[in-house]
């Protein structure tokens, strides 16, 4: 499904777009970038209406990820470059340089449509008002060079007598990509909104009209296939070099097609606008093959395939499918060859259809509803060549079956029934069922071409404006230290994560609408919830901030250090921007704490301590038993299970639960110090013993050193000093925030009511094994009890203000035998009656109530009614409250923990029925445990233990700890052993939602600049990425932050890690390119890009179907 209103059946353009693109330019750089066979238009000026001022809109889609040419004067006196470099001007006059503009954003995205303006003033007074580029309507504040000459030069662009050329760059770099509805304004300095507006947060194309173009002024759409450069505006046409009527094509901003993407291509060469792949380039050089810029999901979808040897293969394949084999070299990928006919998949062939050769069309016909596929050749089906394809998406996929030669094959998505010109057009040159795009043969019946107009048009609300931000919103604000209001979300949140990005040691603080927004958990502590209030209410377009007095709270303090080698000590220090009182004692901001008060503060050997951040320098020595060794890495992880408490290690597993690596441990005083060890029989000494091992250990020795930067506290007294810590509103200090929507409607929920024998009769709801529990019941919510069990005849269920006392009347309604009565009626024809039932729609306010049996006590139990949102769930083997969004595959789920294995609902549903999450985040609110996450491509041998920390960098579970043995459509099951205590837990869940949600996995491969594409269906507001194979940090990326609070931008090099306080961690070996369909790991950092195994979270902005390139 897709979170977006339908504008239509199948029809993006009716409804979204206020004016719709028919055609683009396709232009190619032919064998390299200066050749001559590369194209461009051009025209020679005239004397200009203005010398100096002049606009260029145009929208633009690339093919490749270098900057190239989009307009240029002859001389490269002046030109305008677009691309991964940046969007670039630069003008020379007089033969020096005079303005060099260059963005820091990078545009990398190949797989839509770019508006790009440049709007020139030279005249003007404001110097960095001379030049400004704009990229889908947000002018480029943040750049790598900003060189602008205050004197006036004239625009060599418009000095009469020289050339005009369109796609090519001052160096002689011509486009790569294609081109649509090109506006060039000679004489004014104009802003992107004379071109485009904003829609639902999508930079649109808009119409013009009344626009002077002056003198050199052209407006070319591109609409006439015999006069490619014709001006529709005037008579300024251009001529056009190396294009012809088969470059003209329908893939346009307001219909984009599908290309073979250039982003995951791992070998081989793309051209003619990405519809042409060529392979290896010799003997041995291996197979090469690659996808399209569309996954298909359902549906059914058409696409053709141009051989120029029998050696060409077409097909589909997952995002799983190697690019480094033929299709159907392994089980992901299902390919025709053509120099034997046979289709292949799992790296075996088996008979099918024709051979196929030089010349032959293949069409590729995919059901993504039914799970079949279908090759034509020359318009004759060979038959269904597989069934049963459900591990959607599928992607378009060319390929190669042979090693000898470069097999070239090309590829029509519909654009372009010519193949660039190595066929003359179909008889017809058929569209699809819904008149869109250009084929050689018509596709099937009911097939489509893949474009964003027929990409599917799903309702998830009758608001047919609704977006992902709608459900997930990323935002930045700025604190202002006292109480304030948040109004910028298009939702009242109710889940929120806070992570302050301006200092460092500050917590991550996440608070929701189950447990109540004065009730903060935060990271990377493993502590229980505290009450502290930080936000005050959730609003309904945000939240409330409260102004902080003294609070008792976790703080991440500095260390100092005392003494040297084996006798050097660490110490806390506070941090910067509060102080904190101990005893009678004021400490400030940067004062040491006192050995005597650390006592006090942290506790005798680290009682309130949760985290320690170090580094090692020293001999790290590594021991365990027998079966291996284990790492001393250097983190933050600190176990807080066994006095004395350390940090820097981990268990083995539970046969050996003393055998540790450790760094480190808390004293008797508070402080912390480093270890030294050595071996003695089965014994670790650092006087006193501190573990034994019952197996056999490996020798082991040395001294670890090293540095402790910080240590985080519990239960720490902030007073009014520096500032009071607020971790939330700061002055001055900037905040990202990530917030998700829950439940989007009142509840309306039916409870079965029963009567059991349990040391009396009581009453019981949903065959729950517990009777007459505590119902939770939510403000504004509509619940009905259906009493119709035989069981209940004699025992008329009542609600009122105390059991088995005044009735409570507000809201409440009673029916028998679908009846409306009053009470007296409904109790005295209760047991007669067949159908039984009581409404309660709970007020506003409501006060706690009871339920009970009208003639006998003891039956029933108390309501909570909640200004809190959730209901109860029977659903497991204990009661929970539970909100679930099935709109956008979200729930929170609220519980009390018993001791052993129990089980609770989670309530996600999907077209009706439940759904088994794909995602969750486990924490108990009551003790101090690790928040742990469950993703359903985490897995290990032993499926109970496939979990990962969400407050740690470590790859798995530091012990052979079970957590879950069930995760299925209505429940999920916790076992003990890495969940240990009882009391309250929190559970955040989410189901994957097509179009807002992906939760997957992916490979990296260690390159520092072409590392793993990632195809997620939407353009990511928010990805959280986590190493699976590598002791490496959690790390989160938003659209918001690209950089140190920069604006939006490409690549992202900037993240937080939920397993420290850091506020921020990156660099260009961090890099991410978020696209309009995924997004582009572009560093070999092991957070992100190494040869590892990682899984991520990702929610949307924007869907593909309507979107920018970014």
């Amino acid at each position: 499904m897709s979170i977006i209103k339908g504008y239509g059946s199948g029809d993006a353009t009716s409804g979204f777009y206020t004016k719709t693109l028919d055609d683009s330019l396709r232009f190619d750089e032919g064998p390299n970038q200066t050749t001559i066979d590369s194209s461009y238009l051009t025209r020679a000026a005239v004397t200009p209406t203005s010398a100096y001022k002049w606009t260029l809109s145009v929208w633009i889609k690339l093919s490749s990820t270098d900057s190239r040419g989009i307009l240029a004067s002859d001389g490269n006196e002046e030109s305008l470059k677009f691309g991964g470099s940046g969007l670039v001007y630069r003008h020379v006059s007089g033969g020096a340089l005079r303005i060099s503009v260059q963005t820091n954003n990078k545009f990398r995205d190949t797989s839509n449509w770019y508006h790009v303006v440049c709007a020139v003033d030279h005249s003007n007074s404001t110097t960095n008002d001379k030049v400004i580029l704009y990229v889908n309507g947000v002018r480029q504040t943040s750049l790598f060079v900003n060189t602008i000459a205050s004197a006036t030069y004239d625009s060599t662009l418009l000095t009469a007598g020289n050339t005009i050329q369109i796609g090519k760059d001052r160096s002689g770099g011509h486009l790569d990509g294609y081109m649509s509805e090109m506006h060039f304004v000679d004489g004014q300095q104009l802003t992107p909104t004379t071109f485009g507006e904003t829609k639902q947060g999508v930079w649109i194309p808009k119409s013009v009209s009344g626009l002077t173009y002056g003198n050199n002024g052209f407006y070319l759409n591109f609409g006439n296939s015999s006069a490619i450069g014709e001006d529709s505006a005037g008579s300024n046409d251009y001529t056009a070099y190396n294009l012809n009527a088969h470059d003209i094509v329908p893939d346009t901003p307001t219909n984009n097609f599908a290309v073979l993407n250039a982003l995951e291509l791992s070998g081989g060469t793309l051209s003619e606008g990405n519809l042409k792949f060529t392979g290896k380039s010799g003997v041995g050089a291996g197979y090469y093959a690659t996808r399209a810029t569309f996954g298909m999901t359902s549906g059914k979808w058409y696409f053709e395939g141009l051989a120029t040897d029998d050696d060409s293969m077409v097909g589909i394949g997952t995002a799983s499918a190697s690019l480094d084999n033929y299709l159907g070299g392994d089980a992901h990928a299902y390919g025709y060859a053509g120099h034997n006919g046979q289709k292949y998949n799992n790296n075996s062939g088996s008979s099918y259809g024709a051979t196929f050769q030089n010349g032959d069309i293949i069409g590729v016909a995919f059901d993504a509803d039914n799970g079949t596929l279908t090759f034509y050749k020359n318009n004759i089906s060979q038959g269904t060549a597989f069934t049963s394809l459900t591990a959607t998406p599928y992607f378009p996929m060319v390929g190669e079956s042979a090693q000898s030669s470069p097999i070239t094959t090309y590829l029509n998505f519909g654009q372009d029934s010519t193949f660039a010109y190595n066929k003359t057009s179909g008889s017809t040159n058929a569209s699809d069922g819904n008149g869109k795009g250009d084929f050689y043969y018509a596709p099937p019946s009911g097939y489509l071409a893949l474009c964003s107009s027929n990409l599917p048009d799903v309702t998830l609300s009758a608001n047919e404006d609704e977006q992902p931000n709608d459900y997930f919103e990323t935002n930045i604000y700025t604190g202002v230290g006292g109480s304030a209001t948040l109004t910028s979300f298009n939702f009242k949140p109710d889940f929120t994560w806070i992570k302050n990005i301006t200092d460092t040691s500050t917590n991550h603080v996440l608070v929701d609408s189950s447990r109540g927004s004065s009730k903060e958990l935060q990271l990377p502590s493993t502590g229980a919830e505290t009450s502290n209030g930080w936000i005050s209410a959730f609003t309904t377009n945000g939240f409330t901030h409260s102004a902080q007095g003294s609070a008792t709270q976790n703080v991440v303090f500095d260390a100092y250090s005392v003494g040297s080698g084996g006798s050097q000590r660490w110490y806390p220090k506070v941090p910067a921007g509060i102080s904190i009182q101990i005893g009678s004692t004021t400490y400030n901001a940067g004062d040491n704490i006192s050995a005597s008060d650390t006592t006090t503060l942290i506790g005798a050997y680290g009682a309130n301590a949760r985290n320690v951040a170090w580094t090692s320098s020293g001999d790290i020595s590594y021991y365990g038993w027998s079966s291996g060794n284990a790492n001393i890495n250097s983190g933050s992880y600190t176990d807080t299970t066994t006095s004395p408490y350390t940090f820097g290690g981990y268990r083995y597993q539970a046969s050996q639960p003393n055998c540790r690596s450790v760094a480190g441990r808390f004293r008797s005083d508070g402080g912390m110090e480093f270890i030294n060890y050595y071996e003695n029989y089965n014994q670790i000494y650092d006087d006193p013993p501190l573990y034994q091992c019952s197996g056999n250990i490996d020798s082991f020795q040395g001294v670890i050193t090293g540095t402790i930067s910080s240590v985080e506290v519990a239960n720490v007294n902030v007073t009014a000093g520096a500032s009071t810590y607020d971790p939330v509103n700061k002055n001055n200090s900037k905040y990202a925030t990530w917030n998700w929507k829950g439940d989007t409607s009142t509840p309306n929920i039916t409870y079965t009511v029963k009567v059991v024998s349990d040391s009396g009769n009581k009453y019981r709801f949903n065959n729950f094994g517990t009777s007459a529990v505590t119902l939770d019941l939510q403000e504004g919510g509509v619940y009905t009890f259906n009493m119709d069990d035989s069981s209940n005849a004699s025992h008329p269920f009542s609600i009122g203000e105390s059991a088995n006392g005044t009735v409570y009347t507000s809201g409440i309604t009673y029916s028998l035998d679908g009846v409306s009565k009053t009470y007296s009626e409904y109790t005295s024809g209760f047991a007669s009656a067949t159908t039984r039932r009581l409404v309660f729609t709970v007020p506003s306010s409501a006060p706690a109530l009871y339920y009970w049996c009208y003639y006998h006590s003891g039956m029933g139990g108390a309501i909570n009614t909640n200004s809190t949102k959730g209901s109860s769930n029977f659903v497991g083997s204990i009661q929970s409250k539970v909100q679930s969004n099935s709109t956008a595959g979200f729930s929170i789920v609220t519980g009390t923990a018993p001791s052993g294995t129990y089980s609770f609902g989670h309530g996600l549903t999907k077209d009706g029925s439940g759904v088994a999450p794909d995602v969750f985040i486990f924490k108990s609110t009551a003790n101090s445990e690790n928040w742990i996450v469950y993703h359903k491509n985490k897995t290990t041998s032993v499926p109970s233990q496939s979990g990962v920390y969400l407050n740690s960098s470590l790859a798995g579970f530091t012990s052979g700890g079970n957590w879950v043995s069930e995760v299925s459509s209505t429940k999920v099951e916790i076992l003990t052993g890495q969940v240990t205590g009882t009391g309250n837990f929190i559970c955040y869940l989410f189901n994957e939602i097509q179009g807002y949600s992906k939760f997957g996995s992916y490979e990296g491969n260690n390159s520092s600049t072409d590392n793993a594409f990632v195809f997620t269906g939407f353009l990511p507001s928010f990805i959280a990425i986590k190493n699976i194979d590598a002791a490496e940090d959690w790390t989160i990326r938003d659209i918001e932050h690209s950089g140190y609070y920069t604006d939006r931008a490409n690549p992202v090099t900037i993240g937080v890690q939920p397993s420290t306080s850091t506020n921020a961690t990156g660099g260009s070996a961090f890099s991410i390119d978020l696209l309009s369909n995924g997004f582009k790991v572009r560093g070999n950092n092991a957070d992100v890009g190494a040869s590892n195994t990682y899984v991520y979270l990702a929610f949307a902005s924007n869907p593909f179907k309507f979107n920018n390139a970014r």
